[in-house]
């Protein structure tokens, strides 16, 4: 017979003190079933979820670090961008007769300037409007952003 059917006739013969020793009984059963669980967890499963924890950890840390740095520049690219288009939308690019590579010298100090030019309305300290501040800032929140996503 089970436990439980001890308790209930002790209960039905001998009153409360029966009960309590079926009781202690269930009470070290359950006490001993804990403590080998818990034994088997700390030499066996806790290292591996230690070490699983610690790999993941590293591998998390490392991609949130190139993460970050590729975000960082699609939104500045997002700002270069910006401003491309609001100096396209002023003008400034209707006589523009392209007769340099991409990888001429002036073409590339051109590009590091609109990066830069990016990254100074990003701050505030440019010499580009208010709303055109917050439309590069915007362009470049939304880059950074998306690139993370």
């Amino acid at each position: 017979m089970s436990y439980f059917g001890d308790a209930i006739k002790a209960v039905k013969i001998g009153g409360v003190k029966p009960l309590t020793e079926i009781g202690e009984k269930m009470d070290h059963i359950v006490e001993k079933s804990f403590n080998k669980a818990a034994k088997k967890f700390i030499s066996k499963d806790a290292p591996k979820s230690y070490l699983h924890a610690l790999h993941f950890g590293e591998y998390a840390t490392k991609k949130s670090k190139k993460i970050i740095g590729t975000s960082l520049l699609e939104g500045v690219e997002e700002g270069q961008q910006q401003i491309l288009q609001q100096n396209f939308l002023r003008g400034d690019y209707d006589d523009y007769n392209k007769t340099n590579s991409i990888f001429d010298i002036r073409e590339i100090a051109g590009n590091l300037n609109l990066g830069k030019d990016a990254i100074l309305a990003y701050m505030g300290i440019s010499d580009f409007s208010d709303s055109d501040e917050k439309a590069i800032r915007t362009a470049m929140n939304i880059g950074f952003w998306s690139s993370i996503i």
